[in-house]
């Protein structure tokens, strides 16, 4: 095993334009599309870009929602395809998707959730969106829980109804909270008791929530 102290590398579009090139410069030839060249050989490369590795490296991912990562620029260095590729499948051109099953096996192979976010953070260009964020703790096995229950509500858009019927003595012990100025969680046990009092006082009950759609 050879150790290269900085090495300078050229990173070809495919293998024949590599070896185009092997001979007019002398390099080595690494993989299917790098050459291994000296300080020397590398100057007299027509390069396109040239990327320090002592400096911070870009900041070129975008992250969706759904795991989704997608370089807003050509591959910048030889490390982000390597560096990704340990947490996520490859999804098409520069792009990659995190999964459940791709997180948790990178997690079973001795990784960290903790190198992943310090990777997303050094490389995306906006902060991990926190859906995602939640995501990726419960695929790395830090477990938390949410409540997710079908209830009943009663929805009154007259203020001076609503406030009426969520302050009655009489229909206190039917209701079980205010959600919203206009939204109060009904008892499910007694809802049929409940209608029969609202039918009481004359108010006419329907099956439907109205809801208003604001314009942003």
């Amino acid at each position: 095993m050879t150790l290269h102290r900085r090495a300078r590398l050229l990173e070809y579009g495919d293998t024949p334009a590599r070896d185009a090139d092997v001979k007019r410069l002398s390099g080595m030839a690494v993989g299917d599309r790098f050459l291994l060249v000296t300080a020397k050989q590398a100057a007299q490369a027509h390069a396109c870009q040239r990327v320090d590795y002592a400096a911070a490296l870009a900041k070129c991912l975008v992250a969706g929602e759904d795991g989704m990562l997608i370089t807003t620029q050509p591959l910048p260095d030889l490390l982000l395809d390597a560096q990704i590729g340990r947490w996520a499948v490859p999804s098409g051109a520069r792009r990659w998707q995190l999964t459940q099953n791709s997180v948790t096996a990178a997690v079973k192979t001795g990784l960290a959730l903790a190198e992943l976010l310090k990777l997303l953070a050094d490389r995306l260009i906006h902060p991990v969106p926190r859906l995602l964020d939640v995501a990726l703790r419960a695929w790395a096995g830090e477990r938390s829980a949410v409540n997710l229950a079908g209830v009943t509500v009663l929805q009154c858009a007259q203020p001076a109804i609503f406030d009426a019927i969520v302050n009655s003595a009489k229909l206190r012990p039917f209701l079980r909270g205010e959600l919203a100025p206009n939204l109060v969680v009904v008892d499910e046990a007694q809802l049929e008791a409940l209608r029969e009092q609202l039918r009481w006082t004359g108010l006419e009950i329907s099956a439907e929530l109205s809801v208003k759609q604001s314009r942003r």
